[in-house]
């Protein structure tokens, strides 16, 4: 997939060593912004399953951390309000 906007994958997390550790990973552009994802299969007390899911900001690590982005509108704020994907829960881990 190349840079394609408003359009991501998600996959089976191969590195995972700890319950607290997604069951998927993957990635979505939004606006020109590019999130990393995380997904947690849980069970409700009813014995029906969804996936819990998580979103942050990609941050480039041979970049000095600095946003890979499509361009144009990638100062946007994403369209859930929130300043930034670090803002919705900073404890999951991924």
């Amino acid at each position: 997939m190349q840079n394609q906007k408003n359009m991501g994958k998600i996959w089976k997390n191969p590195s995972k060593k700890e319950d607290k550790h997604p069951d998927l990973k993957g990635f979505i552009w939004i606006d020109g912004v590019k999130f990393d994802l995380g997904g947690w299969l849980r069970q409700e007390d009813d014995g029906r399953t969804h996936y819990s899911l998580s979103a942050r900001q990609y941050e480039n690590p041979d970049n000095g951390g600095v946003t890979k982005t499509l361009g144009k509108g990638a100062n946007r704020v994403p369209s859930d309000g929130y300043s930034s994907a670090h803002d919705l829960n900073d404890a999951i881990p991924f």
